[in-house]
């Protein structure tokens, strides 16, 4: 089954769990940058949290572009 972590306007963090053992599997992340430049650094805490939050397997998919330009 697939458990809500966190979400905002700007992600959703689940995590896939199997229904047999209870145990969690695999996370997936789906995520949108902050429209404005000068607040992308918002978007990159985001992912720290995000990641510091488990240690399980992690597809993490969205709009890297605006994040990744100089």
């Amino acid at each position: 089954y697939v458990e809500l972590q966190t979400y905002d306007k700007f992600h959703i963090d689940v995590m896939v769990v199997d229904f047999v053992l209870g145990a969690e599997r695999w996370r997936f992340t789906g995520f949108y940058s902050e429209a404005r430049r000068e607040l992308r650094h918002r978007t990159w805490d985001c992912l720290q949290f995000l990641n510091s939050q488990s240690n399980a397997p992690w597809l993490c998919a969205g709009d890297f572009n605006e994040i990744l330009e100089a």
